[in-house]
């Protein structure tokens, strides 16, 4: 009787994490994915030619210099070409915070132009 409620009181608690332990880890895979790279992975064909880009950025020159003041010095964006002639931009930060308030000035991305955010 007594090895039956030893593994009882072991074996409850492990089916319990095994089950609980992935559903968790799902959950916050999108918040951890995150803080990498906002937009990871567009496929080439998805990405605009890259003077599209390019015009973009420069047209938008007052917020790229919002987004490198937000952090002086430890916020670079540059426009980012790959995919023979297309591009993306990519937005170099410091800390959480940062990125965060980055996200609140643009969105998900620099005006129609796929973004890639990297921790610095």
């Amino acid at each position: 009787m007594m090895k039956r409620k030893h593994v009882f009181y072991v074996l409850i608690p492990t089916i319990f994490v095994i089950i609980i332990t992935p559903i968790l880890i799902f959950s916050f895979i999108p918040n951890i994915s995150s803080t990498i790279n906002y937009k990871f992975g567009v496929p080439c064909s998805d990405l605009p030619d890259i003077e599209v880009v390019r015009q973009t950025f420069d047209e938008h020159q007052d917020i790229v210099f919002q987004i490198e003041n937000i952090s002086p010095g430890n916020v670079f964006i540059e426009v980012h070409e790959c995919c023979d002639g297309k591009g993306e931009i990519f937005i170099y930060y410091d800390t959480i915070a940062t990125r965060n308030e980055i996200l609140e000035l643009i969105g998900g991305d620099f005006f129609g132009i796929p973004i890639r955010l990297f921790n610095i």
